[in-house]
């Protein structure tokens, strides 16, 4: 996964969405996030850090994820 600073604060700030990747990581499947992490999102990315794998890249823009069979992109606003 890629995405910018709004997305920890969108996936772990909704129950369903934060079940979702606690259920992949039960399931464990490995799965990276990339994200620009920022003081307003912090709190998010801990979360997700207990999670799997979180990575810091400054300015990101737009989202997307990848596995071995789909590409999945979201329009940003």
């Amino acid at each position: 996964m890629y995405a910018d600073h709004t997305w920890p604060s969108g996936s772990m700030g909704i129950d369903l969405f934060k079940k979702a990747l606690q259920d992949i990581k039960r399931r464990r499947v490995k799965s990276r996030y990339i994200v620009e992490i920022t003081k307003d999102n912090l709190p998010y990315c801990k979360e997700l850090m207990k999670i799997d794998e979180l990575r810091h890249l400054q300015g990101i823009k737009g989202n997307f994820a990848i596995s071995e069979r789909e590409y999945i992109a979201s329009a940003t606003l």
